[in-house]
């Protein structure tokens, strides 16, 4: 039986591949555990192959050991210029050990900087920050935002949201034509129709570390003015901007620049769309209620956001608990 053949074998009966028309066998940590305990009780087993297994092991469910090939196989990867498969394996390794991978990856975001990678280096320093307070990464960090290109950010996702639902979703309870709370029966509380009172808008977006809107955001602010005027929403009398981060950073920042980007929004509102400052009020969050994970690059996306709560909703059902931090 040649190594290749070896390989495949191993990883179907290790691994229970679906592909082959079975079923997954276990959890991926379960089959990671497997085909670790298959390596280490083969003595002839090629280095090769070992090596091609516990990368496999290390895929499905990464043990902290697995760090420093996690870092390696990132290194390879921005190497050969793979930047996507290099940011994959740097938030495992993030997850797994922050203090033995932050270091590292600082080290190779540096490297990016200095070959003037800005935006690759950017990203890296951002994953290492999410996990780690590095004051001189930071400024490093920071320094690396102001060489860049403005609006990075300033196409966004596309997932515009209409005047229309934000509408429905702020306007009041009675103008939604559900019934009182009474007529549904206690027995069954989840055939009540869901009010959210709140709309969360990832499309309002800021230069990186800046309270500054991007030109991207046009749009979405224009969609969220037009549904403050309407005349479904006439009687709310106060709304709350409310101002998301991500972690990189300390908190104090955060907290001060999600306050800065509530009131930008305020701002852009007052001054294109006319809506009286007084129904309007800055809030901040800060980092404290991510939406995702800040390891990822995703999950910071999620978490930098603008929420809009229904004020006199808020009071009334006392459905804003969360604490804020401004």
């Amino acid at each position: 039986m040649n190594i290749h053949w070896m390989l495949a074998c191993l990883i179907v009966v290790c691994a229970g591949s679906s592909a082959f028309g079975g079923e997954p066998r276990g959890t991926d940590c379960e089959r990671a555990q497997k085909i670790r305990a298959h390596v280490a009780s083969t003595d002839l087993m090629p280095e090769d192959v070992k090596k091609s297994l516990l990368d496999l092991a290390s895929g499905l469910c990464p043990e902290p050991a697995d760090v420093a090939s996690l870092l390696d196989n990132a290194e390879k990867a921005l190497i050969q210029e793979k930047f996507a498969d290099a940011l994959k394996q740097l938030e495992k390794a993030v997850k797994l050990n922050p203090s033995a991978a932050c270091p590292r990856i600082l080290t190779m975001a540096r490297d990016l900087a200095n070959k003037q990678q800005t935006q690759a280096a950017i990203s890296l320093f951002e994953t290492s920050l999410s996990a780690s307070h590095d004051e001189q990464a930071f400024a490093e960090y920071q320094q690396l935002l102001d060489k860049a290109p403005k609006g990075l950010e300033a196409k966004g996702s596309s997932n515009l949201i209409s005047k229309e639902s934000i509408v429905r979703s702020l306007q009041p309870r009675d103008l939604q034509d559900v019934p009182e709370e009474d007529s549904y029966g206690r027995d069954n509380p989840s055939s009540r129709p869901s009010w959210s009172a709140r709309v969360v808008f990832h499309d309002i977006l800021f230069e990186s570390g800046s309270a500054r809107l991007t030109d991207g955001s046009k749009d979405q602010l224009d969609e969220l003015g037009q549904a403050l005027l309407s005349r479904d929403l006439s009687r709310v009398e106060l709304f709350y901007v409310d101002g998301h981060t991500d972690s990189i950073g300390t908190s104090e920042n955060n907290c001060e620049l999600g306050y800065q980007r509530a009131k930008s929004v305020i701002r852009y509102l007052v001054d294109n769309w006319h809506i009286r400052p007084r129904n309007l009020v800055p809030r901040s969050y800060g980092e404290d209620n991510p939406m995702d994970d800040n390891s990822t690059y995703e999950g910071r996306r999620l978490n930098r956001r603008v929420e809009v709560l229904n004020g006199d909703a808020v009071h009334r059902r006392d459905s804003d608990s969360r604490e804020r931090c401004r």
